[in-house]
């Protein structure tokens, strides 16, 4: 599940619970960090962590995304997986999310091998896909896979689930109290602190629609290795007082920060086929993102919410 529990990662407990529900025993196999507990431990599954240095959060924070760090300590988590599962545990099928390095396992066990992508694999990725026996993908990425590298790439797309993401007046209502925005014009941005979601953009752009509407506040959701260069960022644009950090919040909460909200912004560099924006939809907020990757498969421009290029601040603002 990672050291941030993003869209993959909760597409992927969402998978299991619905596989559980349908009869098929589920284990996961999930990387934590060598000298510290799993941030985010799966508790509704049984579950086999493999430690490894778990470099990705220092790799975001260096020069495009510290690319090279990153493959090795994703190389090293394979093959430590590979040898966990090198012999056999009753399983019936091994799904694999984004780790083409995984397809070495055929060498070793002969179980179907599935391979689940949440973004369009890297080049280095590609030549590992004639491997598996099925490739799962959705949004963009599924675009891409079956376009250019398996035209039998299967699209599954995540659900929302509606019991939980509904709008919810009386809860916005307390939220809006306990949070100090009574009276306040709520914009919301919900995500990982990660480059791709170009959070420092989403600030200017705030800032210069904020200047305009004095009654308007940020208030973002989430965590991320990024998230002290944001906190200078915002020291840096005198938006201390209009930007409201609050933290990961569980799934539970969410809706009543969505319904507080009077817009959902999203103006990301590249998203594949975010849940959040599903998820503001769900709850009656209107959208207001970039149009990259997937997102103009899940927001029509007028419709469900208004789509810029990615950065024409202007147009954003």
């Amino acid at each position: 599940m990672g050291l941030y529990r993003g869209g993959g990662e909760l597409y992927d407990l969402n998978a299991a619970k619905a596989l559980q529900k349908a009869g098929v025993t589920v284990r996961f196999l999930v990387g934590k960090p060598w000298l510290s507990p799993p941030p985010h431990p799966v508790d509704q599954f049984p579950v086999t962590y493999c430690s490894t240095p778990y470099l990705r959060g220092l790799a975001n924070r260096l020069p495009r995304g510290g690319g090279r760090l990153m493959h090795w300590d994703l190389d090293l988590f394979c093959a430590r997986a590979r040898a966990l599962l090198s012999e056999s545990r009753g399983e019936d099928i091994v799904q694999v999310s984004g780790l083409s390095r995984m397809a070495l396992l055929k060498g070793l066990r002969n179980v179907p091998l599935v391979i689940r992508y949440a973004g369009p694999p890297s080049p280095r990725d590609e030549k590992d896909l004639s491997a598996f026996d099925a490739v799962v993908a959705n949004g963009d990425a599924h675009r891409y896979i079956r376009e250019k590298l398996r035209p039998d790439a299967d699209d599954i797309p995540p659900g929302v689930d509606l019991q939980t993401f509904h709008r919810d007046p009386a809860a916005a209502d307390a939220l809006r109290v306990r949070l100090g925005l009574t009276g306040r014009r709520v914009v919301l941005f919900v995500g990982r602190f990660v480059p791709l979601k170009d959070i420092p953009a989403t600030l200017r752009i705030f800032s210069r629609a904020a200047a305009r509407h004095p009654d308007a506040t940020l208030l973002l959701v989430g965590e991320g290795p990024l998230e002290p260069e944001i906190r200078r960022t915002v020291s840096a644009l005198g938006l201390d007082e209009r930007i409201r950090f609050a933290g990961a919040v569980p799934q539970a909460d969410l809706p009543a920060y969505y319904s507080l909200a009077d817009i959902f912004l999203l103006l990301s560099s590249y998203d594949n086929f975010p849940n959040a924006v599903l998820e503001a939809m769900a709850c009656g907020v209107p959208v207001l993102a970039t149009r990259v990757g997937g997102i103009p498969l899940q927001v029509t421009d007028g419709e469900q919410g208004r789509l810029v290029p990615h950065g024409d601040e202007s147009a954003a603002a």
